[in-house]
């Protein structure tokens, strides 16, 4: 499915209130560790902005994923939901070590946010800028991983790179207004931010008074790019 099909194959079922719903973690469920590329500084902002407009059209309910400290671009999911990742948890150090190599032997790029569209779960902006590399760098740290990888070679199929600001987690309130404004946005220049570096992370529940995130902490400092 290519990104520019998705609103118009997924509007009707979220107009009919027959989107999906993320459910909060469960063991060996999603949200698991992950190599990701966290969104900060002014396209963090722009991202915490628009998800802020989204969840007013959404309601209570759902998931702010595009709110400070979840906003992320996933370089690559490495396993399923744990509740407890212990500081000295072996896997985590397997997946450290790779990262550095990766890392080692990849360069700085640049990624640019363009347009907005739904799928059936959520609200997710593209990766225009930079998905080819992206995709490289997820390439290279499969590599690196060898049988860590095991989760997304065998159960993980990434059509295009994207950003996800809002995970739909219960019934919209406003379905009509939240489409027309998606619909606005599906060649909006949303902006651009360097990546130096990519973290290896964990994700924890937060309960806000509107909804809930998943908000993603950092289990080794950020490991930069290049040599």
């Amino acid at each position: 499915m290519r990104f520019e099909d998705l609103f118009d194959r997924n509007a009707p079922l979220i107009m009919e209130q027959r989107h999906q719903r993320e459910t909060p973690p469960v063991e060996g469920g999603r949200w698991p560790v992950s190599a990701v590329i966290m969104i900060d500084g002014e396209l963090g902002d722009r991202l915490a902005s628009l998800t802020a407009e989204l969840v007013d059209l959404a309601g209570p309910g759902h998931f702010h994923t595009g709110a400070a400290g979840s906003a992320h671009l996933t370089v690559r999911a490495l396993e399923r939901f744990r509740a407890v990742v212990p500081g000295d948890d072996p896997a985590v150090a397997r997946y450290a070590e790779a990262l550095r190599r990766t890392a080692g032997r990849s360069a700085a790029f640049a990624v640019s946010l363009t347009g907005l569209t739904v799928t059936p779960l959520a609200v997710v902006a593209r990766v225009d800028v930079g998905a080819a590399a992206v995709t490289e760098l997820s390439a290279r740290y499969a590599d690196e991983l060898g049988p860590d990888d095991w989760l997304e070679r065998d159960h993980v199929v990434r059509a295009f790179r994207h950003v996800t600001l809002l995970h739909f987690g219960a019934d919209l309130a406003r379905p009509r207004e939240l489409l027309d404004w998606v619909a606005d946005r599906r060649d909006l220049a949303i902006g651009s931010t360097a990546v130096t570096a990519v973290e290896l992370t964990r994700a924890r529940r937060r309960l806000l008074p509107p909804g809930q995130l998943m908000e993603l902490s950092p289990l080794i400092p950020p490991v930069r790019l290049g040599p």
